[in-house]
């Protein structure tokens, strides 16, 4: 949704245009080395009074594409997970954090790749 391209209704300022319409387009024009993102589990409540986390499922894929969300001339950019840190409880005030990340098979002892 943070990258839909509503289109607004405007006054253009070049009178002879007659335009009313234009089109937001929203773009990353310099891709991060590394991104991380945080998903906001936590839902405010009908009566306005607190909040609830999500129990929808997330799908995490193992890479995530941003070409499409580039700006013209901008090169490839796919980003390769490397961890995921997970909130365990029930509300915000609450719980705790455990991590899962990944680690070069010849580090592992197990050689899994994987450490928590």
């Amino acid at each position: 949704a943070f990258f839909a391209s509503p289109t607004v209704e405007r006054t253009c300022p070049e009178a002879k245009c007659g335009c009313r319409y234009a089109t937001v387009l929203a773009a990353v024009e310099t891709p991060p080395r590394a991104l991380l993102l945080h998903l906001k589990r936590f839902q405010p409540l009908p009566s306005g009074d607190g909040w609830r986390k999500s129990a929808a499922p997330v799908r995490i894929e193992p890479e995530l594409d941003l070409t499409p969300f580039l700006a013209a001339g901008t090169a490839k950019a796919t980003y390769a997970l490397r961890a995921i840190v997970r909130h365990h409880g029930r509300s915000l005030v609450g719980g705790h954090y455990t991590a899962e990340c990944l680690v070069a098979p010849e580090l592992a002892e197990d050689g899994a790749g994987v450490s928590a």
